[in-house]
């Protein structure tokens, strides 16, 4: 692979389809996804995911144990949801990330509370 930049790379990208597999290290993917939507609630049973943002503005919403609480990713930020965690990734219009994870065994749910 040549050396280019991770904007190009989501630029590339179809918007709102899987996102695109840079590579895999051990059993996690590196992602490059672009959306402006997202299905409601997501979970990761085999690790944490760890989320880049390269363009746009991203609220995630994280159901802790505590309750529900938000994060914001922008261009340049790093955020990580902890393994096994419900989340919903509400783009703010057209978002690129770079994620990193371990995907297998993923569940959506577009239900108002996952859990139940």
């Amino acid at each position: 692979m040549d050396v280019t930049t991770l904007k190009n790379i989501a630029g590339q990208s179809e918007l709102n389809k899987r996102g695109k597999v840079l590579a895999r290290i051990g059993e996690a993917n590196v992602c490059v996804s672009r959306f402006s939507q997202h299905p409601k609630w997501e979970i990761h049973p085999k690790g944490e995911e760890v989320l880049i943002g390269i363009s746009g503005e991203l609220s995630v919403v994280i159901l802790d144990p505590s309750g529900p609480r938000t994060i914001v990713v922008k261009s340049g930020d790093v955020a990580v949801v902890p393994e096994n965690t419900w989340h919903s990734p509400v783009p703010h219009g057209e978002v690129s990330v770079l994620s990193m994870g371990d995907y297998a065994g993923t569940i959506v749910s577009n239900n108002d509370d996952p859990r139940q």
